[in-house]
């Protein structure tokens, strides 16, 4: 979670200073980071289901830590999101839901 959180923050970062400077630069950093943040969400699930199967988590604590990854994943979200309006905005190119051009 912890590194999590340091590469949501910069994407959340990005997104605004892509947006107000109108950074494509930074805009793409952020859509590049969109599938690291999913990665580690989906290893964090994993990894906290398999504590609880091993004894090492109770299931409330490992509830709290993939909500919480859930909701780091999804600032990643509408970070990407900011990011993609940005593109538009600034090239007229829609790039939403997975354009391989991005």
């Amino acid at each position: 979670l912890p590194r999590m959180f340091e590469l949501t923050q910069g994407m959340f970062s990005d997104a605004c200073r892509s947006f107000f400077a109108k950074d494509l630069h930074a805009a793409r950093a952020v859509l590049e980071a969109d599938d690291l943040i999913d990665g580690l969400n989906r290893s964090t699930t994993r990894e906290a289901v398999e504590m609880v199967k091993g004894g090492a988590l109770s299931l409330e604590s490992a509830l709290e830590l993939m909500r919480i990854s859930r909701n780091l994943e999804r600032i990643g979200d509408l970070s990407t999101n900011i990011a993609e309006e940005v593109i538009f905005h600034v090239q007229a190119r829609v790039i939403k839901h997975g354009d391989a051009n991005r």
